[in-house]
């Protein structure tokens, strides 16, 4: 499968499993899977109110604040901070979904990626594209290479039509495995690289 864009504008919220807030699920292995059938899930979560994280046996989870000014989550009674000016992977936080995890927001609500991936058979690499000049993304063939857009707009070569593609905030260009895109900015982006055996 060539590179292919999953469009912001075009996602549904669906609640939590606890009920407790909203999400909006991305992309998922295989296609459409919850986050307990699938071998890895990204969904991006709006979070307005303090509360419980669900939890989620068997899944290493990964959590990323994309806009809003932070949160605090506290993950089995251990705080810790994500700050949006920490974005790359020291504003990271792995945890296990067993985890019981309460969040409190630092200032105002805050759109978080979730990132699910099926212990042990999964793994996600995780950095940050500050786009200042042209780049290319090559993917291995053996992984799925994603590149959400944090900040932007960007513009996407080597997709299937003619022209670059516009790439908005928070839409999604799964690059596929051992495929070609270029991007230019300037802009921001997550680049996600998952591994599974």
């Amino acid at each position: 499968m060539g590179p292919e864009i999953k469009r912001w504008a075009d996602r549904l919220p669906t609640p939590w499993k606890n009920g407790a807030g909203t999400t909006y699920p991305l992309l998922a292995a295989p296609a459409g899977a919850e986050a307990e059938q699938a071998d890895w899930r990204l969904s991006i979560a709006d979070i307005v109110v303090d509360g419980a994280f669900s939890t989620f046996a068997g899944i290493e989870r990964l959590s990323v604040v994309l806009s809003g000014l932070g949160i605090s989550l506290m993950v089995d009674s251990i705080e810790h901070c994500l700050d949006r000016s920490e974005l790359g992977p020291s504003g990271v936080l792995a945890y296990p979904g067993e985890a019981v995890v309460t969040c409190r927001l630092l200032d105002g609500p805050v759109k978080l990626l979730n990132v699910m991936l099926r212990r042990p058979h999964c793994r996600a690499d995780l950095s940050l594209l500050e786009i200042a000049q042209d780049i290319v993304v090559v993917a291995n063939p053996n992984c799925e290479e994603l590149i959400l857009v944090v900040a932007g707009p960007l513009r996407a070569a080597g997709l299937a039509q003619q022209s670059p593609a516009a790439l908005q905030q928070f839409d999604l260009l799964r690059v596929g495995q051992g495929g070609r895109v270029e991007l230019s900015g300037p802009g921001m982006a997550v680049r996600l690289t998952i591994s599974c055996s």
